[in-house]
């Protein structure tokens, strides 16, 4: 029987656990992970193939001291992340170490919008549960104005709409997307980090070839009409008002404060 080092390969169908950290030594520990990848042929990945990645936080340091992953279960998600393909490289004495770099996920801003848009294109609902208590604390460990949030956040907002939007609906709005990513440069630009978001727009353009292959699996999927999303969708200045609200708010807080925060939700960002 052929000995294999190490395998890092996702799984279509079943749940493949990806080991544990040993120790805390980020402000961020995973536990148990799981990872699920769209195609492939075992044990090698697919070049385009879609992995993505869940697991349970099991430790947190500063700036999360105060939070503890016994009291309340705590998940991460790095979703989409496009695969290069498997490379083996034989080792000697029969062994084969098998290696997958994967690039191009939604990391760290609009993860969650992600996630969110893609459930509602495959007819998932969404319900409001007034008595959920949320602690989000988003931009305490990034900052709300850093080089970090610039760049992740300007860059992924492109790659979420030219992803997961209809294309009814993405030549419609696609206006007033490239409006929404022009005020965003000038503000970020106004607020010192003119240099982060202009990199994040060049980026997000030049990793548009593997996003709309993603686009393309994601769009095979869809369930839901243009018409029936558009009715869900925020309409008017709403959308415009509350970025604006909340931009605002992340300027004044001071760390640890609380920035605004609807009904159900408590709210440190």
């Amino acid at each position: 029987m052929r000995k294999v080092l190490l395998v890092m390969v996702g799984l279509a169908v079943a749940l493949a656990p990806v080991a544990a950290h040993a120790a805390c030594v980020a402000p961020i520990s995973w536990g148990t992970s799981y990872a699920t990848e769209t195609s492939y042929a075992a044990p090698n990945s697919n070049p385009g193939s879609v992995l993505t990645i869940r697991g349970l936080i099991d430790c947190f340091n500063a700036p999360f001291s105060d939070l503890d992953p016994t009291a309340k279960q705590y998940t991460v998600v790095i979703s989409n992340l496009i695969s290069g393909g498997t490379v083996a490289t034989p080792l000697g004495g029969g062994y084969v170490n098998y290696q997958t770099h994967y690039t191009g996920g939604t990391f760290a801003y609009y993860e969650d919008t992600d996630l969110a848009f893609r459930l509602r294109l495959r007819g998932h609902r969404f319900l409001y549960e007034p008595a959920a208590v949320v602690d989000h604390v988003g931009f305490a460990a990034a900052g709300a104005e850093t080089p970090f949030t610039a760049y992740h956040s300007q860059r992924n907002i492109v790659w979420t709409y030219a992803k997961n939007m209809p294309a009814a609906l993405f030549w419609t709005y696609l206006p007033q997307h490239l409006l929404v990513n022009l005020l965003n440069v000038a503000w970020y630009t106004l607020r010192g980090q003119g240099r982060a978001v202009l990199r994040a727009k060049r980026d997000a353009v030049l990793g548009l070839p593997g996003i709309l292959r993603t686009r393309r699996e994601v769009q095979r999927g869809r369930t839901v009409g243009s018409l029936e999303l558009r009715r869900l969708m925020a309409g008017g200045l709403g959308p415009y008002t509350t970025g604006v609200k909340r931009a605002l708010a992340a300027r004044r807080a001071e760390p640890g404060e609380t920035a605004g925060a609807g009904a159900g939700a408590r709210s440190l960002w």
